[in-house]
């Protein structure tokens, strides 16, 4: 065979063996209140992680703005899930941007775009959160509470598993506007498994929230006779390990850190905020009473809800006090800046450049212009009136 064809099949061969491919799987149809549900399955090697600022929404053209939650589920394989109230009907598209990966040995980047229509609601509609679950380690991670909101008319819903190891706090739940219920992991009763299901019933719809367990991580099984130290100890649950946020300066988000309670009772929880987060972040709660062993609690925050924080990069933590201890959460959020907008009565101007005014929407560079044009009219107007008026010469003289 000729060389220069052989080079050109080992191209073609290698070259559809490094292809690169990422899908999501998610429902056709959602309804506007409903939790969107993403399983996210990367075919080829990423250059870096996906993370949970690369996952967005567009509905009718126009960017919308979400606050998702990602799961790293295991290698290339990850899980998202966040809500859809107070959007439009309409079609929309999941976007999985910026992704760095390799294509046939190249670096690339692309954005990865998923599209799924929002439709009337058929009965009630219901948020779930978390939709997911993922843990290591169950004697760290072995409960969660799932939150329960319903968007329409009063419902009973159905919740079961066919794990024999994992414990419902309910089996029905009348929901009227919110409720909850809590999830426990057995660790001694747990089997050899990676993945289970919890299953919401209501309204002949079926909402199914993935649990893995991925338990040979844990290095050990735990024994009956196992004893743990008895002190007091919290820890952040959550899938990321800090919160990174970039909105303008007119816009307002919205989050929550979730943190258990894995060693003893205790009486009082402090939230607060470190370095200059405080100036753009409002907690929804300062303290709490009564943590008890097992407990799980979501501290939600609010950025920029007064939309008057100057332009720039903003960064801390978010710190839980207990015990005469802490921890903190990083988090990191960048406001950026929009046309200055200043008052007529101060018109300022440096070096000449024109400044917006909100007079009529009209800037001062646009009222020179006006000014400049009404001179030329009144200099055209004096000569042509100059001309008209001028007295004849007397030829007799």
């Amino acid at each position: 065979m000729n060389k220069k064809y052989l080079f050109v099949v080992i191209l073609f061969v290698f070259g559809n063996v490094s292809a690169f491919s990422l899908d999501v799987d998610l429902k056709g149809n959602y309804s506007p209140g409903e939790t969107l549900q993403a399983d996210i399955l990367v075919s080829g090697q990423l250059e870096e992680d996906i993370l949970t600022g690369d996952i967005g929404l567009e509905c009718l053209g126009s960017s919308v703005s979400v606050v998702p939650s990602l799961i790293k589920v295991e290698e290339n394989h990850y899980y998202s899930f966040f809500d859809l109230s107070g959007l439009d009907v309409g079609n929309c598209s999941l976007i999985v941007s910026d992704v760095l990966y390799y294509e046939s040995g190249f670096l690339e980047q692309n954005d990865f775009s998923f599209d799924f229509s929002l439709v009337e609601a058929n009965g009630s509609v219901i948020y779930v959160s978390p939709a997911a679950f993922r843990t290591t380690d169950l004697t760290v991670q072995n409960s969660f509470d799932v939150y329960l909101t319903n968007n329409g008319a009063a419902v009973d819903v159905s919740i079961s598993t066919s794990a024999s190891f994992i414990d419902l706090s309910e089996s029905v739940l009348s929901l009227d506007s919110s409720g909850m219920f809590n999830v426990y992991i057995s660790p001694l009763l747990v089997e050899e498994t990676e993945k289970e299901e919890i299953v919401l019933t209501y309204d002949s719809k079926e909402f199914v929230i993935p649990v893995w367990i991925f338990y040979e991580d844990l290095g050990f099984i735990p024994e009956e006779n196992d004893t743990f130290v008895d002190e007091s100890r919290v820890e952040f649950i959550m899938d990321v390990e800090s919160i990174n946020s970039v909105l303008n300066s007119s816009e307002d988000t919205y989050g929550y850190i979730t943190i258990q309670n894995i060693g003893s009772d205790l009486d009082t929880i402090t939230f607060s905020l470190t370095g200059d987060l405080g100036g753009i972040i409002d907690l929804q709660v300062e303290s709490f009473d009564d943590f008890n062993e097992g407990d799980f609690v979501k501290e939600y925050f609010y950025v920029n809800q007064r939309k008057n924080v100057d332009p720039g990069n903003y960064s801390g933590a978010l710190k839980v006090g207990y015990d005469s201890k802490s921890i903190e959460f990083p988090i990191f959020v960048e406001i950026l800046g929009g046309e200055t907008v200043i008052d007529t009565n101060e018109t300022e101007r440096d070096n000449g450049s024109a400044i917006e005014s909100d007079s009529g929407g009209l800037s001062i560079s646009i009222w020179w212009y006006v000014l400049i044009f009404f001179v030329l009219l009144f200099i055209i107007v004096f000569f042509v009136y100059k001309k008209k008026s001028k007295k004849p010469a007397n030829y007799l003289d």
